[in-house]
């Protein structure tokens, strides 16, 4: 890889973290005026007509999977289950909370892939996956005055969020990614409306339904952008870059929100980025001793 490519990488994963914590902030401040289906289901319309236009554009919609395919099925349960989870969560406690929790995916990630998928997994990663739990343990403040029941919302939508990540690594890599997304994203839509019968159905505001589309902006950002970034550029310089949203998580719930971080919140997220971070370059080492002849 040249430097150009992991310049182009960066900028990319950069511009992936501010496109996800840009939808999560719209969603936090859309829900003063509906609920979570509610807004799932609207900003799902959105969502969709961006992706069927790029899916025809790029010939994408010719190779639609199916759910014929179990991969993609439980790719678009994981999605579901995980976005309705952490969006309950993002509305009831402090957005940089919620996403501090969602850091330790690459770590539970590993953990699964060793305990279930029989894949072997040294003792420094193991020290490294209970220390980023450690930190986890100190975000949510579990038995102490501090505690959120809600963070448990977050807790609860990681499990769902790496169901989809270990499904994805099973669908047929010749699939185009926006194909994939978009039988994702309608499943996440139809769950919105599914979830929306069974509530009262609220008239949305012209600021929530702007808000929600720009939810959809933001969210198709990042997913191109993420494309981008993982074609381009070493994953060991560019994957680190992905914990630029911890920062701008902070900075929103600070200017916008008004949450002030406390030193137990400070020191957990350090330590789960630290372990995230060391586990991604870790990784990658491996990687490369398991090419090397």
């Amino acid at each position: 890889m040249t430097r150009s490519d992991n310049t182009r990488g960066i900028i990319a994963t950069c511009l992936a973290m501010i496109g996800f914590i840009g939808t999560d902030s719209c969603i936090k401040l859309a829900a003063q005026d509906m609920p979570v289906s509610q807004m799932i289901a609207l900003r799902g319309i959105a969502i969709l007509a961006i992706l069927v236009a790029m899916a025809f554009a790029t010939g994408a919609h010719k190779s639609l999977p199916t759910f014929k395919d179990k991969a993609v099925g439980l790719r678009a349960f994981g999605e579901c289950m995980a976005t309705l989870l952490y969006y309950n969560a993002i509305i009831a406690i402090p957005i940089a909370n919620a996403n501090a929790v969602l850091q330790t995916i690459p770590l539970v990630i590993v953990a699964v892939a060793a305990l279930f998928f029989k894949e072997k997994v040294g003792w420094r990663r193991w020290t490294v996956i209970l220390v980023g739990f450690s930190g986890v343990l100190l975000i949510i403040q579990p038995g102490s005055d501090g505690f959120l029941p809600a963070s448990l919302w977050a807790v609860a939508a990681v499990v769902f969020f790496v169901i989809r990540d270990m499904a994805t690594r099973y669908i047929d890599p010749r699939l185009p990614a926006v194909s994939i997304n978009l039988v994702t994203s309608a499943s996440v839509m139809v769950m919105g409306f599914i979830l929306a019968f069974f509530q009262e159905w609220v008239t949305p505001t012209p600021q929530a339904l702007a808000l929600l589309g720009l939810s959809a902006c933001f969210l198709t950002m990042g997913y191109l952008a993420v494309t981008v970034a993982m074609r381009s550029g070493d994953v060991s310089v560019t994957s680190p870059f992905r914990y630029s949203i911890v920062l701008w998580a902070l900075a929103i719930d600070a200017l916008v929100f008004g949450n002030r971080p406390d030193l137990s919140m400070i020191v957990g997220l350090t330590i789960v980025v630290a372990s995230g971070i060391y586990m991604i370059v870790r990784e990658q080492q491996i990687k490369r001793q398991s090419a090397e002849p």
